[in-house]
């Protein structure tokens, strides 16, 4: 189900009761709920730091209630938009909103990785597991596909990714994927 607000219109309280309206009415209770930019959600203008971070406690606090998983993507700051890899430093607004998530991945593509329909997802802050790991992607988005297909970055990925070949001449980053998606990367 998908439900939609107003921006600046949905509140903590205001997403509990429908949640609840669910669950009495239609017998209907999520596995996973994602708030797409709860920066947009209701806040106080007086202090906007600190009203996000309370609210990102809050949508945890029910994805934990509920035995639920929640996604809340965010944006990026200034310096981000030009970072070869975007990290949490990297959040914009609030911080506390890295220091509530039990995962933060971001995602990162350069110019040239774009054109070549690829980028990298980077578990950059996970309570209890691995952290710092980097994928690289393949993307079709004429078919719909964020993920056609997925390998974990190594030395020779990044170097093949990094490399600048004069114009006509043939890389050794793999083709980009078909119109179908697909990594060419073995």
């Amino acid at each position: 189900r998908i439900k939609q607000y107003p921006d600046g219109k949905l509140t903590v309280p205001s997403l509990i009761h429908y949640l609840d309206q669910l669950a009495s009415v239609e017998q209907f209770e999520p596995n996973v709920i994602i708030v797409d930019y709860p920066d947009l959600m209701k806040v106080s203008s007086d202090n906007t730091r600190r009203d996000l971070g309370q609210i990102i406690i809050d949508l945890r606090a029910i994805a934990v209630e509920r035995n639920l998983a929640m996604f809340c993507p965010s944006q990026i700051n200034r310096q981000g938009m030009s970072a070869d890899l975007v990290t949490s430093v990297h959040t914009a607004e609030a911080m506390l909103k890295v220091n509530t998530a039990d995962t933060v991945l971001t995602y990162s593509r350069t110019k040239r990785e774009g054109a070549l329909k690829l980028a990298r997802v980077y578990a950059n802050h996970v309570r209890d597991a691995e952290t710092d790991i980097e994928v690289l992607i393949s993307q079709a988005y004429n078919i719909g596909q964020f993920v056609t297909e997925a390998t974990v970055m190594n030395k020779e990925l990044r170097a093949a990714l990094n490399e600048e070949k004069p114009k006509g001449e043939v890389t050794a980053v793999p083709s980009a994927p078909s119109e179908e998606g697909g990594l060419p990367i073995s």
